[in-house]
C-alpha cells in the first residue's frame, strides 16, 4: 500500500500541475493537510491533519504486532493513507469551484463533481443511492466474487473456533464483530478515496486530454494494475482483471452520469463490504483482513 499510495500522490501532484498555473507549491500537498494550510482553510487543514497522523501513529504503535505472515493488514496505518487521498482530492475540488467561480468564461473545462464532500462519504448510506440498479448489481456481484475469489476450503464461519488480530485472540463472536467493524471502515475508505481520485481526477483530465475513450481506457489500467500492489496477492491475473473491468464500468458509468460519483462510490462500498463478508461465511482463512482464523477439530 505504501507504493501504490506514493504513485497516487505523484499522478495527485502531475494532475495539479497540468490543470492549474496558481495552487500551493507541491511540497505543501505532500504534508497532511498542507495544501489547506496554504491556503488559509484551517478548519479543513486541522480536520485532515489530526486525522491523518492520529491514525498513522496509531498504526506505527501497533505494526510490529500486525501478523506479517498473514498478510494481516495494518487498519489505522491504512485509513490513514486513504484519508490522505481524500485530502488531496478535496483540495482538487476546491480549486476547481474556486476557478469556475473566478474565471467563468476561462476556467479549465475539466469535468468534475461539485457535490460536497460530506454528502459523497455518505453516499453508500443514502437510500436513494442504495436502491438504484447500478448499486444493487454490484452488490449481488460481491456476493459472486466472495465466493470465487480464493481458494475452496471445507471449514466455514461455523467452524471457527477462535480469531487473532494483532496479537489479541478473540472468541468466533468477538472475532466477527471486529472482523465487520474493520471491513466496513477499509471498505469506506477504499471507495471514497479510490473513487474520487480514479473517477473524481484521473479519469477527466485524461478526457481532457486524449478524449473519454483513451481516457477510460489509461484510468482502468492504471486502476487494475495498482491494484497487483495489494499484499498477499496469489491470483494477479482474476485481481488484475476484476480491477481493470470494475474500471471500465465505474468509469464510462461516471462518464455518461455528468462525472457524478455517488452512484460508484457507494456501488465500490458494497461490493467490497458484501465480498468480504460473503468470504468471512464460506471460507474465513482467505479472509481479506488477514485475520488469524482457528478452527474447532
Amino acid at each position: 500500500m505504501q507504493i501504490r499510495l506514493l504513485i497516487i500522490q505523484f499522478l495527485s501532484i502531475s494532475i495539479l500541475i497540468a490543470g492549474q498555473d496558481d495552487i500551493s507549491p507541491w511540497y505543501y500537498s505532500l504534508l497532511p493537510g498542507g495544501s489547506h494550510f496554504y491556503n488559509g482553510d484551517y478548519k479543513d487543514a486541522i480536520l485532515f491533519s489530526t486525522a491523518e497522523l492520529t491514525l498513522a501513529a496509531a498504526g506505527l504503535l501497533i505494526n510490529d504486532e500486525i501478523n506479517q505472515n498473514n498478510n494481516e493488514i495494518n487498519v489505522p496505518l491504512l485509513l490513514s493513507q486513504q484519508i490522505y487521498i481524500i485530502d488531496k482530492w478535496a483540495y482538487y475540488q476546491k480549486i476547481q469551484l474556486r476557478d469556475k467561480k473566478k474565471y467563468p468564461s476561462n476556467a479549465t473545462p475539466i469535468q468534475f463533481d461539485a457535490t460536497p464532500l460530506s454528502k459523497l462519504i455518505s453516499s453508500p448510506f443514502r437510500k436513494e443511492i442504495i436502491l438504484t440498479q447500478f448499486v444493487l448489481g454490484f452488490s449481488l456481484l460481491g456476493i459472486v466474487d466472495g465466493i470465487v475469489s480464493y481458494p475452496a476450503h471445507n471449514k466455514s464461519y461455523k467452524h471457527i473456533s477462535s480469531v487473532t488480530t494483532v496479537q489479541t485472540k478473540l472468541d468466533r463472536t468477538q472475532g466477527s464483530l471486529i472482523y465487520e467493524n474493520m471491513v466496513f471502515s477499509v471498505s469506506g475508505g477504499a471507495a471514497t478515496s479510490e473513487e474520487l481520485f480514479f473517477r473524481g481526477m484521473l479519469l477527466p483530465m485524461l478526457d481532457y486530454k486524449f478524449g473519454q475513450r483513451t481516457g477510460l481506457l489509461s484510468s482502468s489500467l492504471i486502476f487494475g494494475s495498482l491494484h497487483l500492489l495489494n499484499p498477499g496477492i496469489d491470483k494477479p491475473f482474476y485481481f488484475f482483471t476484476q480491477a481493470f473491468l470494475a474500471g471500465v464500468v465505474f468509469g464510462r458509468h461516471v462518464q455518461q452520469n455528468n462525472y457524478e460519483l455517488s452512484e460508484v462510490i457507494a456501488a465500490h462500498f458494497w461490493y467490497n463490504v458484501i465480498s468480504a463478508t460473503t468470504t468471512w461465511i464460506i471460507n474465513p482463512k482467505e479472509n481479506p483482513l488477514g485475520f488469524g482464523i482457528q478452527f474447532n477439530f
